[in-house]
């Protein structure tokens, strides 16, 4: 593991917050995707609320991680 997509992260967060001025930042991730989920942790994301998206006859839950200025 190289850590690109904690970097990646790291500057979408900072352009967000610096060049479009927003307050906020969130991430929609499948509740199976670890890895993504452990990314947003270390972008100093919070999980705030969780539910499920119906995709072709399959229930996909989702988190919504969220850092704010």
């Amino acid at each position: 593991m190289k850590g690109y997509a904690t970097e990646a992260a790291k500057a979408c967060k900072k352009y967000v917050f610096e060049v479009l001025n927003a307050n906020e930042v969130c991430s929609i991730i499948r509740d199976t995707n670890v890895a993504s989920q452990n990314v947003a942790v270390r972008n100093d994301m919070i999980a705030v609320d969780s539910w499920t998206k119906h995709y072709r006859g399959v229930d996909m839950p989702h988190y919504r991680y969220v850092v704010t200025r």
